[in-house]
């Protein structure tokens, strides 16, 4: 009888200690291949890219999650737009407004994050700096990755104010605190507003606190295996490195850059650093 009860207790405290799931499993493995898929579009494998994004969207359709596959259907415009197949992106955007109206209104801003890819692409920071007005209801997220783009679009057009330099940092200072307790999964977005905040100073002439925030990209981004990102953070150091007059510095940066370029695809981006190999070394490549 004593065995009985110990062996009762045992069971009851066994199950009492069993965690509830947060999620199915469907879930993470669906996140997974929609990082996959972000991985390869940052190498440039577009081709490849929309495989694997139609492959999660599909997974997310099982369970009908819808942040999920509008992610997919902007990464599916998104690869349309440098394949240049007009047809394609507008038929990822048409999909995602249909979900967006039928089935989740409050996710409309997925639709102006693509808008302003497409701005970005062809260069029209005065758009993105008027249409970027982060709703104070988005999710945190969603803020510091509108309040990146608008800071990045006023920084090109040298309009960039200190007061929003510190919005972006005080937002990503709240990101960065709900990453390290587990409550966001991406590490990007984070990442992409301190290379905006490095970007700032770097025109504001502030070089030391630049490198300060591109030494941090350059760390995370290279943690996380983030390599197209991280030649482009390499290549600003670069920049910062020769404005500063540290002539071995910067050269260091872009050669490191110029490896990263020259193996993903990216020959813009590899032709505008040799460029600035070419110019720092007095005409030589």
């Amino acid at each position: 009888m004593r065995h009985s009860v110990i062996l009762f207790l045992l069971l009851l405290t066994a199950c009492s200690g069993i965690k509830q799931p947060v999620q199915p499993s469907a879930k993470l493995e669906a996140d997974n291949q929609l990082n996959f898929a972000m991985n390869l579009e940052d190498y440039g494998d577009f081709e490849g890219a929309k495989q694997s994004y139609l492959l999660a969207a599909d997974m997310y359709s099982s369970f009908a999650e819808p942040h999920g596959r509008l992610a997919c259907h902007s990464g599916l415009a998104r690869t349309a737009w440098m394949e240049s197949d007009s047809t394609a992106f507008y038929l990822h955007k048409h999909k995602m407004e249909l979900l967006i109206n039928e089935t989740a209104p409050q996710l409309s801003y997925y639709l102006l994050m693509l808008n302003i890819f497409k701005l970005q692409q062809t260069g029209d920071y005065y758009t993105i700096s008027n249409i970027t007005i982060p709703s104070q209801d988005l999710p945190v997220a969603e803020k510091l990755q509108l309040t990146t783009a608008k800071l990045q679009a006023e920084s090109y057009l040298r309009t960039a104010s200190n007061s929003s330099a510190i919005a972006l940092k005080k937002l990503a200072q709240k990101y960065q605190k709900l990453f390290n307790k587990g409550k966001e999964a991406d590490y990007e977005p984070l990442s992409s507003a301190w290379y905006a905040l490095a970007y700032h100073y770097y025109i504001q002439r502030d070089y030391a606190t630049a490198i300060k925030y591109l030494d941090t990209v350059c760390d995370w981004d290279y943690r996380y295996g983030n390599f197209s990102a991280l030649g482009h953070a390499l290549w600003l150091k670069g920049q910062v490195l020769a404005a500063n007059n540290n002539t071995g510095g910067a050269l260091a940066s872009f050669r490191r850059a110029e490896s990263i370029f020259s193996t993903t695809r990216d020959s813009t981006s590899l032709q505008a650093v040799q460029s600035e190999i070419s110019k720092l070394k007095g005409g030589k490549p």
